[in-house]
């Protein structure tokens, strides 16, 4: 779980520093690149994200990430 747990965070703390930096949520390719996850991973941590309560997504648009809170929900995403 722990390469789990830090891909996750990866993403989320990325998400979170590029905005601070360029002022706009990064798109998808960026997180890819920035992270060093392939795509298909960014998109499973994502909606896993998503499960935990972490952030927000709407479907179809370019960044269109809504960063909620740090502290995950982990029982939400191991089915406790």
């Amino acid at each position: 779980m722990t390469m789990l747990y830090d891909g996750i965070y990866a993403i989320y703390d990325f998400i979170a520093e590029y905005y601070q930096e360029y002022g706009q949520i990064p798109t998808l390719r960026e997180i890819e690149a920035g992270v060093g996850i392939n795509y298909t991973t960014v998109i499973r941590y994502l909606h896993k994200l998503e499960l935990m309560g972490m952030l927000e997504r709407q479907a179809g648009k370019i960044r269109a990430i809504t960063l909620i809170r740090r502290e995950a929900n982990w029982s939400t995403l191991l089915g406790e």
